[in-house]
């Protein structure tokens, strides 16, 4: 049984915590590098990646022929800024980090990619 008291928390016996089972010692911190992976990732399997993290086909779906167009342009431009050869991207005539445009693109899912496809139309 477990109670709690004024931020302590106690286990009864009838609970036990068995560390001597639990396999703590075999940690695995052997984590993917995505930016390592990047640098090996063709231009093809980059564009797929990108696909994937915007959910390419659910929006592909829900576009019209020109929203469509729109969408395939937002992938070419993550994927070639992603596996450009530069270590700096301009941005409204800035040099801004390579590494900190992708990691932003990265961050994107298929409701950021509506909230640009939206903001991209003139009224």
């Amino acid at each position: 049984m477990v109670s709690r008291e004024k931020g302590t928390t106690q286990v009864d016996k009838s609970y036990p915590n068995n560390t001597n089972i639990n396999k703590t010692d075999n940690s695995n911190t052997n984590l993917i590098n995505l930016s390592d992976a990047k640098d090996e990732m063709s231009y093809s399997e980059y564009k797929e990646f990108v696909k994937d993290i915007i959910d390419y086909d659910i929006l592909k779906q829900d576009c019209s022929k020109s929203d469509t167009q729109l969408v395939d342009a937002i992938v070419e431009l993550m994927t070639e800024v992603a596996i450009s050869d530069g270590d700096y991207i301009t941005i409204s005539g800035k040099k801004v980090p390579k590494s900190v445009v992708v990691s932003r693109f990265e961050k994107y899912d298929m409701m950021k990619v509506q909230y640009v496809m939206e903001g991209s139309y003139i009224k």
